[in-house]
């Protein structure tokens, strides 16, 4: 049985991992994303990598902090695919609550098991503003 987007959009639950499969229009497909919920109307991602060699030379080469890239261990709560996840906070993206509904329904969004808790979603709202490529007004945000 499939829910009314209305319904999924209120199962959206802030630090929760979710799979962008390759046919969502936002995001990096085929990655992993956090849901950061902001004013319950707008849906920010940070898309997450396994490869530290990838998140050392993306600094590097955009002049940003280690920080920018919060690693998470996996662990009980935090369920990633990989032993060790960064999460990019240079790379955010946004969406409707009724654009997110419809990526659930059509499933070209999966949620996983498992949240980020408090120290990680600051950990990750840090590198949001230490950020050089993510919008002031997303900044301000946290």
């Amino acid at each position: 049985m499939d829910l009314p987007g209305a319904l999924l959009a209120q199962s959206v639950v802030e630090g929760k991992i979710y799979f962008f499969r390759d046919t969502c229009p936002i995001g990096i497909k085929g990655h992993m994303h956090v849901c950061i919920k902001i004013h319950d109307k707008v849906y920010i991602f940070s898309s997450c990598t396994t490869q530290m060699a990838t998140v050392r030379r993306r600094t590097e080469l955009m002049g940003v902090s280690l920080e920018t890239y919060p690693c998470f261990k996996k662990d009980k709560v935090n369920k990633f695919d990989a032993e060790l996840t960064f999460v990019n906070c240079n790379e955010v993206y946004e969406c409707t609550t009724e654009e997110f509904s419809q990526y659930l329904a059509d499933h070209s969004v999966i949620p996983f098991d498992g949240v980020i808790d408090a120290a990680g979603m600051a950990s990750i709202a840090k590198g949001i503003k230490l950020s050089k490529t993510v919008a002031k007004e997303i900044q301000d945000l946290f």
